[in-house]
């Protein structure tokens, strides 16, 4: 036993400090005490290892049903807490997030020590033990780099020069292990695939592993990473139009208090490049203009009396001029009032309320350009880790019937409103006539300028509204394109562009079928914008609605002149299925789901495991048949070599031609023949017939089926 933990000391010391360097990631305090624990968790693997080892032909089996007990094991824990929801929150918040308290979760850390642990150390132990390779061995230091580089945190110098410190006296110390045993360290071809295999592997699995999308060690004092949902100041661009896709967390955010689902709003854009996305134009005269000159306001007038204005508009008799104005046969719903409640984390620059929303209760906010909320200076507060009321009508109360007939010009409704305004003498009314005209004025000077859009795109739109007369229509037959032409919600999928998306890929996030919707309405001449906000839908047992970082989602507004804003959905049904789906499965889910590819996987690897030699033997014959004939009796004579050394453990290399045949002899074999054969290439310099070729080949062939009967001690 002594002599084996000479063997093991310095292996085990420098695994155990590079999983310190790990472990203080997620328990700082215990960090040290875990190593312990890792160092005495790694002994006993090293013993159960060499155990292993001393069984001939099956130890590789054994390693093999080893490994998958482990890791069953440790998913069954994972699994199980899942399932029971003891966890606290998912693994990514856990393996990104910033340490505290509520991130010390044993399932996880069971699951780093027990699985990552059991992993590391079988690598440390087959390069120090059983094959020893310096590069090998460099492997194990990459672990915490990866990690550390994935959670954008900071290595500790003084941790690191440690673990590098071990990990060289671990290259002295084999090297001196190796020289007791009188042999050299090999590099060959198999080596160099190995290495290079396991390298690419590591690297593969650690690009592909999702970004970090919650609070992050380096900014445990500011915001989350995603700007989409924390937007602590307004965006000059928006964050989903890029078409790039990207999976958000099912962190939740904030809580609704109503009893209807809804979209709230969080900032709405108006143009566009190809290159950028949707953006706000800076010098744009209009982008801060408000209202009354930034006075303040409770109400919002907008919707429920453009409607009502323009019916009085139609019932009033103007001088020289006439609108014709459909009666109005619906009634407005009664407003539904609403609380949001946020979470301490989740600091808003906009106040999230609906596009119908009615009124802001107990507190004052000006109304941006966009249709933005903003609070008033010094009542920011209220919405910063706090939450709001409000009423508002429900998205579905629009007239469809009514508003499918609607097909004027802004001129019309500006000149209605101009007009109401000269009779009207009562102040309110002349304040909701102030917002309303606003609001026109906005939709009929700010989308005159089409955006970049291809020809393709444009003929297309024009397509699919050819058989529609009023605005409303046309942006329905556009909604439903997308569903008709069987698109698909995948943010795994990054088009191009957006002509990428609609021609050719199909498939993309919110932003992709938000943006094409906008920029195909726009050119067939209606007035649309893009919209960032926020889909509420989601009920707990407490009958409040939850709203998650990944409910965050961008959708359209097309202006009917005549009555206002309508809010239109072009992505797909089930677009939030694809992240409830993936969030409700447990590690246990995902395993059953691909059991078969996992078992059929497994299945393979272990068969080319075992007949590994069998496969590169019949390689080898292959080779040897189609080499010209010289090479082969070369590559023949070295390929015995090799079976020779590996199955007496000793270096037939160093050996003469002469001494492998008189050991051959000793065996009870002539191979002189066949040796000879070598002779002649190697140092005769004489050319090799075909037939002496198919002699080498033969003599090989026996003298391999003979190794492995041979008893004899060298």
């Amino acid at each position: 036993m002594a002599e084996r933990l000479k063997n093991w000391i310095l292996p085990l010391l420098f695994g155990s400090s590079v999983a310190y360097m790990i472990i203080k990631c997620y328990h700082n305090t215990d960090a040290f005490l875990l190593s312990c624990v890792f160092f005495v968790y790694a002994l006993f693997c090293f013993t159960l290892f060499e155990l292993i080892r001393k069984v001939k032909y099956i130890s590789g089996l054994l390693y093999v049903v080893l490994f998958l007990a482990v890791f069953s094991a440790g998913f069954t824990v994972i699994g199980n807490a899942y399932s029971s929801g003891m966890l606290p929150m998912s693994f990514d918040k856990w393996f990104y997030g910033a340490q505290t308290e509520a991130t010390k979760v044993f399932e996880f850390s069971f699951a780093l020590i027990f699985m990552g642990g059991f992993f590391i150390i079988s690598i440390l132990y087959y390069f120090t033990q059983v094959i020893y390779r310096a590069f090998g061995t460099m492997l194990i230091m990459f672990f915490p780099l990866f990690i550390y580089a994935k959670r954008l945190d900071t290595i500790n110098v003084f941790h690191f020069a440690i673990v590098l410190l071990l990990y060289l006296a671990v290259l002295v110390h084999n090297r001196q292990m190796k020289c007791d045993k009188n042999s050299t360290i090999v590099m060959n071809k198999s080596y160099v695939a190995c290495v290079g295999v396991f390298v690419f592997l590591v690297t593969a699995v650690t690009a592909i592993l999702p970004q970090p999308d919650i609070l992050a060690v380096q900014e445990k004092d500011d915001t989350f990473f995603s700007n989409l949902v924390n937007a602590n100041a307004p965006q000059d661009f928006s964050d989903t139009s890029s078409l790039s896709g990207g999976r958000l967390s099912d962190e939740i955010l904030f809580y609704v208090d109503t009893t209807k689902p809804m979209y709230l709003r969080r900032q709405a854009f108006d143009n566009y490049s190809y290159k950028y996305g949707w953006y706000m134009d800076e010098q744009d005269s209009m982008a801060n203009k408000i209202p009354k000159d930034n006075e303040n306001y409770t109400k919002n007038t907008t919707y429920m009396s453009l409607s009502t204005m323009l019916d009085k508009a139609n019932k009033m008799s103007f001088e020289n001029y006439y609108f014709d104005y459909p009666d109005i046969d619906f009634e407005f719903p009664d407003e539904i009032n609403a609380v949001i409640k946020n979470e301490e984390n989740f600091t808003p620059y906009y106040v999230q309320l609906p596009l119908y929303a009615t009124e802001l209760i107990d507190s004052e906010y000006n109304k941006m350009l966009h249709g933005e909320y903003k609070p008033v200076d010094g009542q920011a507060d209220y919405i910063k880790g706090k939450g709001h009321s409000f009423n508002y009508l429900p998205t579905k109360y629009v007239p469809k019937d009514f508003i499918s007939k609607l097909d004027y010009s802004y001129s019309d409704v500006m000149k209605a409103l101009e007009m109401m305004m000269e009779k009207t003498t009562d102040e309110k009314e002349l304040e909701i006539l102030d917002d309303l005209y606003f609001d026109v004025e906005y939709t009929s000077t700010r989308f005159d300028d089409l955006p970049e859009i291809s020809d393709e795109l444009s003929q297309l739109a024009h397509d699919i509204t050819s058989g529609f007369s009023t605005p409303y229509n046309k942006a329905k037959a556009l909604e439903g394109y997308f569903e008709e032409m069987n698109f698909e919600y995948n943010v795994d999928v990054y088009p191009d562009d957006v002509d990428d998306f609609v021609f050719n890929k199909k498939k993309g996030a919110c932003g992709q079928f938000a943006t094409a919707m906008t920029l195909m309405a726009r050119s067939v001449g209606l007035t649309a914008r893009y919209v960032e906000g926020f889909v509420v839908e989601e009920k707990n047992d407490d009958g409040l609605y939850v709203v998650r970082e990944y409910h965050s989602h961008a959708y359209v507004e097309v202006y009917i002149n005549g009555f206002g804003w309508v809010v239109f959905e072009p992505t797909v049904a089930g677009f939030l299925d694809f992240y409830e789906e993936e969030y409700q499965k447990t590690p246990l889910d995902v395993l059953k789901e691909y059991a078969l590819v996992i078992v059929i996987a497994v299945a393979v690897l272990l068969v080319l495991f075992l007949l590994r030699k069998q496969i590169s033997e019949c390689i080898f014959r292959i080779v040897i048949l189609v080499s010209a004939p010289q090479k082969t009796v070369i590559l023949c004579y070295n390929r015995l070599l090799k079976h020779l050394s590996e199955r007496f453990d000793n270096d037939f290399f160093t050996k003469s031609s002469k001494e492998v045949s008189e050991w051959l002899r000793n065996s009870n074999y002539d191979a002189d023949v066949f040796v000879n054969l070598f002779d002649k290439v190697c140092y005769g310099y004489s050319e090799i017939s075909k037939e002496e070729k198919k002699i080498s080949i033969s003599e090989y062939k026996k003298l391999t089926r003979s190794i492995r009967k041979m008893k004899i001690n060298y």
